[in-house]
Parts: structure tokens; sequence; C-alpha cells
């Protein structure tokens, strides 16, 4: 079977003598929790409605409660992610000693059917996630993350079991007791698992759709009535290809899989907000026909696929079907989040002491400064909250230039915003006031926890790192009124600048690489990258520059081009966070000057639009040389800012 749905709800007076029983199944879903237990947004340090895994489990006892038959699974990017996951990670002696990690022990309170792992799940390395997962009361599958690569998909050594077969003992829909096997199979993007900070290599992979074509007839064969896909993958209008990162659309027509459940984009479906494709039918639910559900991130939705199955003999089929979403929070008329369902108590009961014991350290001081640090408005010009890690990239690498244990090249200091709004909302972004500066305000600066990494590279390899960045902006026409700057599904992270240049972007001009790094024409001088110059000279080719990155970038994230055979001068050096927090203690207030080494170019009286928070609204005036309008609501809480060239 490859999903079919056929209808057989109408009563048959027949199919008690044929033998035929229907089966009401329920799969509740979760994905991409990253350790967000409490409805609490750590970088601002105030309560949060749009997150929050005990509020998630609210609705999970909920949705459980009002079926017979159900089963709840998770689709991976649990284990790190928040100031807890961090707090977890770097100070476990700091905690009560227990035998399950955070999360899986609130997992396990929840009585978890079966979870696939998330490629950031091997972020603190493969010790770490084993020792993890090690206590969890439900079991673990993923197919193409491999111990040891064979020939084929069929060859290969799994890290962890590829699937597994859950025997359920259920009611049929005459209260009648039934045994199903439900088959579950996990899949991670192929090439996406990066251990930050020394924690290991990565484990080797392979393509999602190879290896469900191979493996899935494997589980039906062994016995399995259905199917079911836990896909940490997204939703992309990408075509088909080897390793592809976003693969949701070809899997669902895998022969064999009946049920997917998807991730990792950080998506929402069913629903109105993904772009319109072939296949996708955003009210029922389905890919292909095939049931499917992304139920957000951070513990924002709960997934649910409502199954009707009809089971003869030894035959077992999914005769109808319905996927939705159940969301943790609502926005008012004002474009406020307003929760919907309270905290879990024992959620909250297991969480609360890590909270406690997370924010006591992250609350302390360790600087000031004069500037508003914030990411309002990097999408269009130099943002305060990139410029300070640029600045704390600078003092760090050049200290080690200064005293020889470095080239002595011209250094250049490469930072993206990892905050500003998109599909997480209004409430995603930078801000740090003027005023004290603590350790949780660094973390808002700098949410990951990366490595500083410096590269030796050359002229070419830093114009394709900035053509790659400047693929996140909408090709526009000078003539067309108010066109979208960036697609609301965009990641923001993608957008790396880089201090020590000057240089503007061509809106006009073709992008060099498609949205997901892959090169479109990169030896072409045609690209959006205009004028770039470095000490009042045109950069060559042929010139040398260290650049300073981080490990996720060096080793390949975002697919930035050349980054991973680059030659590395400093292969690991201190935590980011580390490095700017040093960066605030050595001159204990900062105060940075207005910036303008790069900007947005498009012919005068051309108009665009982007998303920003509503707080924008108090630093307009601070904007000076750009003409900014806000021009009504955006989605999500965010407004909408018109830039006229």
């Amino acid at each position: 079977m490859n999903g079919t749905i056929w209808d057989v709800t109408r009563e048959d007076p027949l199919a008690g003598a044929f033998g035929l029983r229907k089966i009401r199944l329920r799969v509740m879903a979760t994905t991409d929790l990253h350790m967000h237990l409490l409805a609490h947004d750590y970088y601002s340090d105030a309560p949060s409605p749009t997150r929050g895994f005990a509020r998630t489990a609210m609705l999970i006892e909920q949705a459980r409660g009002e079926v017979a038959n159900a089963v709840l699974l998770d689709n991976g990017d649990f284990l790190t992610g928040t100031l807890p996951g961090d707090h977890v990670t770097l100070h476990p002696k700091n905690e009560a000693p227990a035998p399950e990690h955070p999360m899986i022990r609130a997992m396990n309170a929840l009585r978890y059917d079966a979870a696939t792992l998330g490629n950031h799940d091997f972020d603190r390395g493969l010790d770490f996630l084993r020792d993890s997962i090690a206590g969890a009361q439900f079991p673990f599958v993923s197919a193409n993350t491999l111990a040891q690569r064979g020939e084929t998909a069929g060859e290969d050594q799994p890290l962890i079991p590829p699937h597994v077969i859950l025997t359920r003992h259920l009611t049929d829909t005459d209260g009648r007791p039934v045994t199903l096997r439900l088959g579950v199979i996990g899949f991670l993007p192929p090439r996406s698992i990066r251990p930050r900070g020394g924690n290991g290599a990565s484990p080797p992979t392979r393509d999602i759709l190879e290896t469900a074509r191979a493996l899935v007839p494997k589980l039906r064969s062994a016995g399995a009535d259905i199917v079911i896909a836990l896909a940490h993958t997204g939703i992309s209008p990408s075509t088909p290809s080897l390793g592809m990162e976003n693969a949701l659309v070809p899997l669902s027509q895998v022969a064999g899989l009946d049920v997917l459940v998807g991730g990792h984009a950080h998506q929402a479906f069913p629903g109105p907000d993904l772009p319109q494709l072939p296949g996708l039918d955003p009210v029922r639910g389905t890919i292909h026909g095939v049931p499917v559900v992304v139920p957000g991130f951070w513990g924002s939705h709960l997934g649910l696929i409502d199954l009707e199955l009809a089971q003869q003999d030894d035959h077992t089929k999914v005769a109808a079907a319905q996927s939705t979403l159940r969301p943790i929070f609502r926005r008012n008329a004002e474009g406020i989040a307003i929760a919907r369902v309270e905290d879990h108590p024992e959620i909250l009961r297991l969480a609360t002491p890590l909270h406690a014991s997370t924010m006591t350290r992250m609350r302390k001081p360790v600087g000031a400064t004069q500037t508003a640090l914030h990411s309002f408005f990097a999408l269009v010009t130099p943002s305060p909250a990139v410029q300070v890690v640029q600045q704390a990239k600078q003092r760090f690498v050049q200290d080690l230039v200064d005293r020889g244990d470095l080239p002595d090249l011209p250094l250049l200091c490469s930072a993206s915003a990892s905050k500003c709004g998109g599909a997480h909302g209004a409430e995603h972004f930078t801000y740090v006031k003027p005023g004290q500066v603590t350790l949780r305000d660094i973390a808002d600066l700098y949410p990951h926890l990366n490595d500083l990494v410096v590269l030796r590279v050359n002229g070419r390899f830093i114009r394709n790192w900035l053509e790659r960045a400047a693929t996140i902006f909408n090709r526009v026409a000078p003539t067309a009124p108010d066109q979208l700057l960036i697609a609301r599904s965009t990641p923001c992270y993608l957008f790396e600048t880089i201090d020590g240049l000057e240089y503007r972007i061509d809106l006009t001009r073709p992008a060099l690489f498609t949205p997901d790094g892959t090169p479109l024409n990169p030896s072409s001088r045609g690209g959006r990258i205009r004028g770039l110059v470095h000490a009042g000279r045109a950069v060559t080719d042929s010139d040398h520059f260290l650049l300073a990155t981080n490990d996720f970038r060096a080793s390949g994230g975002g697919r930035f081009p050349g980054a991973e055979d680059a030659e590395r001068v400093l292969q690991a050096g201190d935590a980011m966070r580390d490095v700017l927090s040093e960066f605030f203690r050595a001159q204990p207030t900062q105060t940075l000057p207005r910036c303008t080494h790069w900007r947005l170019s498009a012919p005068g009286g051309t108009r665009v639009v982007f998303n920003t928070s509503p707080h924008a609204l108090d630093l307009l005036g601070n904007m000076d040389g750009l003409h900014l309008t806000p021009c009504g609501a955006g989605p999500d809480g965010l407004i909408r800012m018109r830039l006229t060239f």
C-alpha cells in the first residue's frame, strides 16, 4: 500500500460476515521540542505562551482521553536548544542525580510509545546522546543514521535500531479486542549531523529516500500491519535529489508508507502557511494522499492523525484519515499570543528545579552596554546585535595574530543574526536594552553552543560566501509595488555578513545559489555582491584573509561553499559565548558606533517590505539614512515595514 485512502466509512451490513473489522487509531506526535520544557523565553527571561512541553503535555492528555486507541510519538531534536538544555550539558554536576535526561524524564511521564533522532540531538556528541536516551522507557529508531555504511542501504549497519514493530492490543469500533502491529521507522536529514565543540566525529548517514525504499519492504515483511515514518525532514518545493534535506514530499510516494510525521524545518502542517505544491492538501492534511502531520516546534503544537483502519484476515488498510494540529496558543486581534492551555502539573514539577538553577546562573552580570543590541533591522542594515559578536571575534583573534600564534593576514569576521522573527513570530528577536549585560543577554546575542574557528581563505571564497548568504533575499523588480524582501519560511541565520569589508547586495540580480545552497553558477561575476572592497581596494580572487567564523559553519552548516575544505588555522577556539563574555568584561561598558559596511541596493524608488517586531517602532528614529515606513500588521504578531530605496 502507498498510503491510499479509500472510504469504507459507510455502514456495510455484510462487513461482519466477511470478517471486516474497523479500528480507529489516533496518532499523536510532537517534533523539534529542543528542550523547551516550560513556557518561558529564556533569552528575554519572561513567560512565553508560544512554547513549552508542559503546555503540549496537557493537549496530549486531553487528546488521549478522547479516544479508545492512541499512540504517542516524537520526531526528534529534543535534547538541546534552550538555556536549561545547555545547563544540563555544561554543568551536569550542578543538577540532582537522576536516571534520565530531563526531557526523557518528561517524555517517560507522558508515556511515549516511540521516537526518532533529529540532527541536533547529536550536537553534544554521541556519548552524551547515548547517555541521555539510556533512561527512555520507549524505543528510539533511526534508519539512515549509521554505525557503518555498506555498499547498499540494505547492507548498512545502523547506529540504533532502524525500525520497530509496536504490538498494541486495541479495541475495534464494535468494542471487541484486536491486535495491531505498528511499524515505526525513523529518518533524519543526511549529512546534517555536526557535533559541536570537538564532541567527536559525525556518524555516517544515507539518503532518506534510498533508505526508505530499501527498508520499508523489510518492515512490512516482518509483520507490520501499517507503517509510520518518523521523518525528521520538512516540506520543500525542491526537486527530489540524492541527499536532499527536506524530503517529506517525495517520501510520501515511497511504497509501503501509510503515515508520515515531519519536522526539522519548523513548519506547521496541515495549514495555510506553506507554499502550494502539487500533491499537498492543507485541509485534510495529506501529501499525495498519505496522511501527514508536521507539529510546529518548541511544543507549539500537538499533531494528530485520526485513522480509520479496515482489517480483514491478515490485511490492514487505511480506510480514512484526517490530520489536524492543536496549538498551545492563539493570537488576539492585536497579534498578542494568548495561552490556550495551562501547564501540565507533573511536567511543571519535574522541570522547575532545572529552570531555577539555570536562571540563577544566567542572571549573573558580565558588563554593560550604552547601545541597544537588537536584530529588528538585521536583514536590511548592519545590526548592533551582529556587530558586537563580530567585534568580540576580532578582538580575540587579533590577539592571537599579534602574539604570532596565527598568520599575519587581514582579519575578517563573519556572523549572522540568529533571531529575526520569520516563522517563529514576533517574540523571536534579539533585544538587549542599554544597561547591565548578563550571561542571559550573552545567550540572547549568541543562542548556540558554537566554538570559534578561523579559516585561511582567498578572495574568491569570500565572494562565494557572501553570495550564498545573499540567497535569502527575493529578487526584486524596480517597478513592482511593495515586494516581499524575504520569504517568511527562510531562516534568517543563513544571512552571514562580514565585518572588515565594504560591499553592497544588488537585489535586482539573480542569486548564484539555490535557497538550500546548491550552486547555480558560482564562477559567474554576475552575482548580487557588488563593490567588494577591503581597506579601500577591490578584493581579487587571489587575495588572502583570515576569516573568523564558528565550528557549525566551518563544518558545512548552511552549505556555505568551500567551508569544509578550507584550511583551519584555529581548529576550535574558545566557546563563542565565552569570547563574547570576555569582550564585555575587558571593556565593562560597550558603546557601538553605527556601522555601514554593507547595504542593500536597488534603483531609486524601489520598494520592498519585510516583517519585524513591534518593538522596532521604538528604535525607528535611530535608523538614519534608511527610508523606513510602518505599513500594517504582519503574521504572528509581527509588523510590516516598507524600505524605499
